[in-house]
């Protein structure tokens, strides 16, 4: 089963269910971490230099994925020219 829903014109949803596992998908078509930066997203307090100027406090992917794997799920980042997409895991 698929579920496509564009919620703004930089943000794309997807579900897809397996026999084994559930994904959501996030696409983000804004400006990603550079390469250097890219294995660190998950650290805590890490901030990226496309964040710089703007409130938070690099916490929120490291709680996320916290979350996911106390729930045994987990997530993960894919890279590509045109944003990220961040892949959650549920079991």
């Amino acid at each position: 089963m698929f579920l496509n829903m564009e919620m703004a014109e930089a943000l794309k949803f997807l579900f897809m269910r397996k026999t084994i596992v559930s994904l959501f998908a996030f696409f983000n078509t804004g400006e990603p971490v550079c390469d250097n930066e890219f294995n660190h997203i998950f650290e805590r307090f890490f901030r990226g230099n496309n964040g710089q100027g703007l409130k938070g406090n690099g916490l929120g992917l490291y709680i996320c994925r916290e979350y996911m794997r106390k729930m045994d799920g987990d997530i993960f980042a894919e890279k590509s020219e045109e944003g990220m997409a961040f892949i959650l895991v549920f079991r």
